[in-house]
Parts: C-alpha cells; sequence; structure tokens
C-alpha cells in the first residue's frame, strides 16, 4: 500500500481552492466589469481564444468586455459548474462548464437577451506563489439570444464597484 504524504494532499487541495477562486474570480470580474480584478484572473502573456468572437490575450479580452459592457450591457450573470482540475507541480489543467445571461442593447437601442452555456478549457501555472490561467480555451455549446419588450428590473447591485459586495468581501479580497 503507497504511503500517504499528507503535505502533498494538503497542497493539492490548496492549489485547487485557489484555481476555484480564480475561476469565480473571473466571473464576477465579468459581471462587475472590474477590469483590475480580471487581469489578476491571466498572466501578462496569457492566451484567450473565444472562437470568433476573440483570440488574444487574457488581459486584452478583459479589455474588450469592458468597453463593449461600460456601454451596452444591462446586466449580466456568470454561473460555474462542474469544475475538474487537476494539478501537476507548478501547472494545473481545468474544465469549468459556464451558464451565462447577458443583457444589452444594441446599436439600434434594441435590448436583447443572450444566454448560453460552455466550458472554459485552461492551463494554469503558479507564479510566485499565485495561480493564473495562462492559456484559455472556450467552448461554445449553447447560445440563444431574443429580443426584449422592455429593459429587466434590475435593482439591489451594480455592475461597479460601487456593488454591496464589494463592502462585504473587502475585509478578505487581496485582488483589488
Amino acid at each position: 500500500m503507497p504511503e500517504i504524504n499528507e503535505r502533498e494532499i494538503i497542497e493539492t487541495l490548496a492549489a485547487k481552492d485557489a484555481i476555484r477562486e480564480k475561476l469565480y474570480m473571473y466571473c464576477r470580474s465579468m459581471d462587475r466589469t472590474d477590469i483590475r480584478l480580471g487581469y489578476a484572473v491571466f498572466t501578462e502573456d496569457s492566451e484567450a481564444d473565444y472562437g470568433p468572437y476573440y483570440r488574444g490575450s487574457g488581459r486584452g479580452f478583459v479589455d474588450r468586455l469592458a468597453r463593449e459592457e461600460n456601454s451596452r450591457v444591462v446586466t449580466e450573470s456568470h454561473q460555474l459548474t462542474n469544475i475538474s482540475i487537476r494539478v501537476r507541480g507548478d501547472s494545473a489543467g481545468s474544465e469549468a462548464y459556464i451558464t451565462f445571461l447577458i443583457v444589452a442593447r444594441d446599436e439600434d437601442g434594441v435590448i436583447r437577451s443572450s444566454s448560453g452555456t460552455g466550458r472554459f478549457v485552461d492551463e494554469w501555472v503558479k507564479r510566485d506563489g499565485e495561480w493564473f490561467i495562462k492559456k484559455r480555451v472556450f467552448c461554445n455549446d449553447f447560445i440563444k439570444t431574443a429580443t426584449l419588450p422592455e429593459p429587466p428590473l434590475v435593482f439591489g447591485g451594480s455592475k461597479t464597484r460601487d456593488d454591496p459586495s464589494y463592502a462585504a468581501l473587502a475585509p478578505v479580497q487581496r485582488y483589488v
């Protein structure tokens, strides 16, 4: 029977938890249009492949969405499920299923709702004790777009740093 290396188990569990937190951080950065939070997920030299929508750096994708969302997006929500992570020393791989809803005005002022599902397939690296996405491939499974007759009722939160979550998370959030 192989010997159990408790330190290795703890390090692997800590790595998985840190990677999961970064995945959640990415969703939060999208929902709050928080560029600094989004940058904290990707290495400076990262690659991101979102198919025909975007190919370039991970931080470039964050910038692109921030520009678009500041002028068009009314509200959005991203959720992750089925997160699989494999740690190999200072590198790791993950697959996370994503469900999203984005409500935005198009160029003509028409309000559209886009919802969909897909998967983030990420390659991770650990630098200076912190995990970052080095390469992301978004695998789209489904997107449906519909026209809405009127804007949705949105209250209690904000797509900015004025959102109440910033006050609630302030004592423990080290990436902003």
